[in-house]
């Protein structure tokens, strides 16, 4: 019997957790295929779980035979690349209740964790079942066993049998943190198809990109996230690039060929200024009397999203506040200072920028100019990797790249970036 208890996973505490790009990665609920032997194999452990009596009515069997599947797509993706561990959340609620174009698949939390538990007391998977109602922010967590690992093996599964779902929906809307559904309209129509060629592209057998001289073999899967409604946020989230430091992004090659990393410089900030029609030529924004450049970089960002405010007093105590439960080892009246010194230093956008909650204002005006960018190179059947308001090409692409980002960027702000 596979289940164990979660303080028996052999790496455990936050670095297991923060370590996106090694060790863990997320359930996956449109990880699909279509592949003849991924079907076999679904087919055989569901008639092993049919003896098991745990499947009751005849209805259900195309629910349990998806699930698992999906549930195996991920354990397969697992195998085959560097993550060994999958986090799942057990929860009686996890797939409930999420609209269908999130969930095409048809997943509900009571047959998820009927199929999980049932693969580790049959010793496919060891599952380390964190607790319920535990304060600590963990999920309960599995890796394939050797059991599995054999009969995935013996079927001869690679990763062109993985894919993902043609259900999939790549554009997200969150209200109150939860997915929620959404009208479709010309824009969005237009939107998912780009994001679903983007993803055809990343994920195409042509594609072969690095990190660290490790390729990535994990499918990948393109969404764009709004949040409340489609002006604010509509970030693009994609593959682990994503989830690297800068230095470690410098290792990257596409196809073969070593790349390039081109940054919006202070993309935020800037923007801000420019739409308020304030021009200051400085190359960093960020430089403010002797402060730290990362601590007034926070800072600034904290204010842009803080709302609810009476006074520029009250917001400067509350964004005080928040940075100094990010930085842990400044006092908070240094902190307090930096706020303030930033908030004079920037009183000219004050009114309209700082504690008025625009900061997802501006993060949707970025990923404007990265959708722009994503739907050139995408025509031209280039590959472009996007970090936000940062892009990473074959350095043979530079001159392309620096080009489609400044047209864009003008198009939208109507101002020039400042790009490095």
């Amino acid at each position: 019997m596979a289940v164990k208890d979660y303080n028996e996973l052999p790496i455990l505490g936050n670095e297991f957790f923060n370590e996106k790009y090694h060790n863990l990665s997320s359930f996956n609920m449109v990880l699909w295929s279509y592949s003849d032997e991924v079907n076999y194999l679904t087919d055989d452990l569901l008639q092993e779980l049919k003896d098991t009596k745990l499947i009751r009515y005849s209805t259900q069997v195309l629910q349990y035979h998806n699930t698992l599947k999906a549930i195996l797509c991920n354990a397969i993706q697992s195998e085959l690349g560097s993550r060994q561990y999958i986090a799942v959340s057990l929860n009686n609620n996890t797939f409930n209740n999420i609209p269908e174009r999130y969930n095409p698949v048809g997943i509900t939390s009571r047959v998820f964790r009927n199929i999980i538990e049932w693969l580790a007391q049959s010793d496919y998977i060891d599952l380390y079942k964190a607790l319920r109602g535990s304060h600590v922010d963990v999920q309960s967590v599995f890796r394939v066993t050797n059991k599995l690992r054999d009969l995935i093996n013996g079927y001869e599964i690679g990763y062109s049998d993985l894919a993902i779902h043609r259900g999939s929906e790549p554009i997200q809307l969150k209200r109150a943190k939860k997915l929620a559904d959404y009208e479709d309209n010309q824009s969005i129509h237009a939107d998912r198809l780009l994001l679903k060629q983007y993803e055809e592209l990343l994920n195409s057998a042509k594609t072969h990109i690095t990190i660290e001289g490790k390729r990535i073999r994990s499918r990948t899967k393109v969404k764009r996230n709004f949040i409340e409604d489609f002006k604010k946020h509509g970030r693009i989230y994609s593959g682990e690039w994503q989830n690297c430091k800068s230095e470690l992004r410098q290792s990257i090659t596409l196809n073969g060929k070593d790349t390039v990393e081109i940054d919006i410089v202070n993309c935020s900030l800037r923007m801000a200024l420019q739409l308020s029609k304030i021009q200051i030529h400085h190359s960093d924004l960020y430089t403010i009397k002797d402060h730290p450049r990362d601590v007034v970089k926070q800072a600034i960002n904290i204010m842009f999203n803080t709302g609810n405010v009476r006074s520029p007093l009250q917001g400067i105590d509350r964004a005080s506040k928040a940075l100094a439960e990010q930085l842990k080892t400044y006092e908070r009246s240094y902190l307090k200072e930096v706020v303030q010194d930033c908030y004079e230093h920037y009183s000219m956008i004050a009114d309209e920028w700082f504690f008025q909650s625009r900061g997802l204002d501006l993060q949707f005006l970025d990923s404007r100019v990265c959708i722009k960018v994503i739907e050139e190179f995408t025509r031209i059947d280039k590959i472009v990797l996007t970090v936000h308001d940062s892009f990473i090409v074959c350095k043979d692409d530079e001159a392309l790249l620096r080009d489609s980002i400044i047209k864009n960027y003008h198009f939208i702000i109507e101002d020039l970036p400042v790009l490095r």
